[in-house]
């Protein structure tokens, strides 16, 4: 039997499986005329009986009918469908544009020398002329087929070099588009070229939509080759051969592309808008479609170029010419482009910026940035990641340190959120605000907290006193910038002058340099310090509005000579012991053997308020509160006793009018307040793993979150403590097998660094746990006792 493929597509839809025609008499199957593929094959095997043979045959009529053929193997798995090897007196050539042989895999054009051969084209020489070519004395003719031969010399077909095209300035094979087609579940398809502007796909399938074919160009192709439509048809037109017949193809319908979510009900952000002016500009459309890629939008490679200059110059100058063509579209384009938006904000802006926290100065930035800051607004963080995202409305306060996390990541996706704060709000210090964030008028949100979704008062409104600051406040405040830029310019001229004086001395570059950077620091921490000392001094306990004299000059100057000091305030080391004595010159109240991790996180807090007894220390990060906002919008002002032997963890907060007993360890990310040692904690990790389902008392300290290992197995009584590297797991694997326990530690148990309690003990209350001690499975601990080794026994 001999047929081409689009005849025994044909026939075999029209065979139902359940009943197939009888085959078991054929023998051979010729398949000629035009390309086979995989599926046709895959159908054949499964109508046609095993021992029939089914060969793939190649040849132009000018070679007379077949001058290649192919036996395919059906019993390995079939990739790609070659043309084979040449039949007996024939000769094939692969040569290119030079007429040079090609190596192995590389395409050429196919040239068939042999018996075969016709003579020419009756009365058309000029045809014959461009057909027949004389290589080696012998006549080959130009077959116009594109091919490629692989290792085993088998020839494969690629498609006609007169279907290579060229749009928008790149070549493109169109049968390379189509053969990318085939490998999805449709049966036939073509690729023509549409009036200089578009590629237009023609695919023979049922069971295939548009957005499908779409994604898989799009995954396999680069942008330049995706077809701009594809049309879906049941049968393709066919001539009298049985080939495809490219005229009688319908023409495409382009009212389809301008409705391409047209109205998808996804407002446009600020950059989609910005970003959409440009391609209309650089395409020459008035309103372009946001979900449309660039090739819906017939724009030539000039006009993508004319787009990636705009974008780089009014947007982001990262943007290259990959970024744009592997997000095809406006909108696409726009969630790739904002993340570097955020990161450069958010690292370009951050040290001078601090200067202007809790001023209008700031706001009218931020605003310039795109955010939406009303009236009589405090903002006291840099850390926002997108402030074009931010809304805040009249009289509110950000506290420092808030950080305001518009940016997420999930299933290798950013996402941008937008982050709304009412009127009248509080938001304290530390907090995290992540996400959708929409929180309502005359919300109070306490220090450290984690907000997403929306935030709604929870009891009646809380009359919050005008917070707008008078002209007399900000000419204060610009008064005090311009005098920080006044010392600076100083420090800078006296630090040239040494500079030059080594230069004089021809002193080597370096040390020239160290000298000058050591005497700039020197200076800068002096000056800082006189200034606390003598421009702000000391302070009174006590509620300061925040925009009172009394808070601009207490706290809000102290933490701006801080900040703008910050670099030379470094300069002294961590845990040395010059720390105290400049605490004490200060005010403050520090007896011996004190160790401080961040000298600067301790002078934040007015140092006349600091009482800190003997043998305390604090580790990086952990924080002093300056002050603390009140329910009612007033800043609450209070002394901080810290007793002897206390440890705080790091980034732990303690809030004004705290008074730390001794011997106390404050665990890693814990606030404590001044309710902590008297009502009930409020330390974060015991609220996350109350919500995974501990079952915690009060006054609880844990040093991080891997001391428990399965909460919902865990209870602890009041006045608990954990130190570092405490571990309590209520999990053990005896014999590849998983097993669980409960475990109970009773009120006042002090479980010491480095030790391990295992499923089902119970420590029964005031039990003394020493280092590396473990407690075993099922051990029952008396209360009142100390314990100590491995395993553990009772110490007297």
């Amino acid at each position: 039997m001999q047929s081409v493929p689009a005849y025994l597509h044909n026939l075999l839809d029209s065979i139902p499986k359940k009943n197939p025609s009888d085959f078991c008499t054929l023998r051979n199957l010729d398949i000629g005329g035009d390309m086979s593929t995989v599926k046709l094959i895959e159908k054949l095997q499964y109508h046609l009986p095993k021992h029939a043979c089914i060969w793939n045959i190649y040849g132009p009529a000018e070679a007379t009918v077949d001058c290649t053929f192919h036996i395919l193997d059906m019993s390995i798995g079939i990739i790609n469908i070659p043309i084979g090897h040449s039949l007996p007196h024939y000769r094939c050539l692969i040569l290119d544009n030079f007429l040079q042989s090609v190596v192995i895999s590389q395409q050429g054009e196919l040239y068939v020398g042999g018996v075969g051969v016709f003579a020419g084209y009756l009365k058309r020489d000029d045809l014959t002329a461009k057909a027949l070519i004389r290589i080696d004395d012998e006549t080959f003719y130009r077959t116009g087929d594109l091919v490629r031969m692989d290792s085993n010399g088998l020839l494969h077909y690629q498609g006609r070099k007169d279907h290579q095209i060229k749009l928008h300035g790149q070549r493109i094979e169109l049968g390379e588009i189509e053969q990318c087609l085939l490998k999805t579940s449709i049966s036939a398809c073509v690729v023509i070229k549409w009036d200089d502007d578009h590629l237009i796909a023609y695919v023979q399938s049922s069971n295939i939509n548009e957005e499908q074919l779409r994604q898989h160009c799009q995954y396999h192709l680069p942008l330049h080759m995706i077809p701009s439509l594809f049309v879906l048809l049941e049968k393709l037109p066919l001539n009298a051969n049985g080939k495809i017949d490219r005229k009688l193809l319908p023409a495409p319908q382009f009212a389809s592309l301008t409705n391409i979510d047209q109205t998808d009900g996804i407002p446009l952000t600020s950059l989609e808008e910005h970003l959409q002016r440009i391609f209309g500009e650089a395409f020459h459309n008035e309103s372009p479609n946001v979900n449309m890629t660039f090739g819906q939008l017939c724009g030539t490679s000039l006009d993508v170029i004319r787009a990636l200059v705009l974008i780089r110059q009014e947007i982001c100058t990262k943007v290259d010419v990959r970024l744009l063509f592997s997000n095809p579209s406006i909108r696409q384009l726009a969630r790739i482009i904002e993340p570097q938006l955020v990161t450069l904000w958010s690292t370009n802006n951050s040290y001078w910026l601090k200067h202007l926290l809790g001023t209008p100065f700031y706001n009218s930035y931020l605003r310039l940035c795109g955010a939406k800051i009303e009236c009589h607004t405090h903002i006291y963080t840099t850390l926002i990641d997108a402030p074009w995202l931010l809304e805040a409305g009249e009289s509110s306060f950000i506290g420092e340190e808030v950080v305001l996390s518009s940016l997420s990541y999930q299933d290798q996706t950013y996402r941008l959120h937008r982050i709304r704060i009412g009127s009248y709000c509080s938001i304290n210090t530390h907090s995290v605000l992540y996400e959708d964030v929409i929180i309502e008028d005359h919300v109070y949100v306490k220090p450290m907290s984690a907000i997403t979704g929306v935030i709604t008062t929870s009891k009646g409104k809380t009359f919050i006193k005008d917070r707008s600051l008078s002209l007399i406040h900000t000419v204060y405040q610009s008064t005090c910038l311009l005098c920080l830029l006044f010392i600076h310019g100083i420090i800078l001229l006296l630090v040239y002058g040494v500079h030059s004086y080594c230069s004089t001395l021809l002193l080597p570059l370096p040390i020239s340099l160290a000298l000058a950077w050591l005497i700039w620091t020197l200076t800068s921490f002096c000056i800082a310090l006189a200034l606390l000392k003598f421009i702000v001094g000391r302070a009174t306990s006590g509620y300061y509005s925040i925009n009172s004299y009394d808070y601009l000059h207490k706290l809000w100057l102290r933490q701006l000579i801080i900040t703008s000091f910050h670099q030379a305030l470094d300069f002294l080391p961590s845990y040395d012991a010059i720390s105290s004595y400049i605490l004490r010159w200060l005010g403050a109240h520090i007896e011996g053997n004190v160790k401080f991790a961040e000298f600067q996180q301790i002078l934040r807090f007015p140092s006349n308020l600091l009482n800190i007894e003997g043998n305390v220390t604090t580790f990086g990060g952990a924080n002093l509160a300056s002050f603390k906002m009140t329910k009612q919008g007033l800043c609450f002002l209070d002394e901080i006793h810290l007793g002897s032997n206390a440890n705080l963890g790091n980034w732990c907060t303690i809030m004004p009018a705290t008074r730390l007993p001794p011997k106390v360890i404050v665990g890693s990310l814990t606030l404590v307040t001044q309710k902590t040692f008297s009502a009930e904690g409020t330390q974060f990790l015991v609220f996350l793993f109350r919500i995974l389902g501990a079952q915690i008392a009060s006054d609880v300290i844990l040093p991080d979150i891997r001391c428990l290992t399965d909460p919902h197995l865990v209870n602890i009584g009041d006045h608990v403590r954990l130190n570092r590297n405490a571990v309590v797991q209520a999990h053990t694997f005896e014999q590849r097998i998983l097993k669980l326990a409960p475990i109970t530690i009773g009120y006042s148990t002090v479980l010491m660094s480095n030790t391990l309690i295992l499923p089902g003990a119970t420590l029964q209350g005031q039990n003394r746990i020493l280092p590396w001690t473990l407690v075993m499975k099922n051990d029952q601990l008396p209360p009142n006792t100390n314990w100590s080794g491995v395993p553990a026994h009772q110490v007297i």
